[in-house]
């Protein structure tokens, strides 16, 4: 399995980014950057144990649900993680 938190991307985290002065810019003075780091880092995390998490069942029904679509005659299998996808709320023209 993957290490989805690669090295590199936590030395761009710890190291590499001056991120006082990347919120500073984006967010406005007086931003906690060292929270808004933290925050970061906690959003990657949970995406890694996601990505972690799904994909043993991933790898293993990949060639099942390609040759099945390429031959036709049968569905792709029913799988028991369905992600849900929100499209953002239609924005009204005036």
């Amino acid at each position: 399995m993957a290490d989805y938190l690669h090295g590199s991307v936590l030395l761009y985290l710890d190291k590499l980014i001056d991120w006082g002065d990347y919120f500073a810019r984006t967010k406005g003075d007086g931003v906690d950057a060292s929270a808004e780091r933290q925050a970061l880092r906690s959003l990657l995390e949970t995406c890694a144990e996601i990505c972690a998490k799904i994909e043993p069942e991933a790898r293993a029904t990949i060639w099942i649900t390609t040759l099945a679509t390429k031959v036709g005659s049968a569905k792709p299998p029913k799988r028991s993680f369905t992600p849900t996808l929100t499209r953002p709320a239609s924005r009204s023209r005036s």
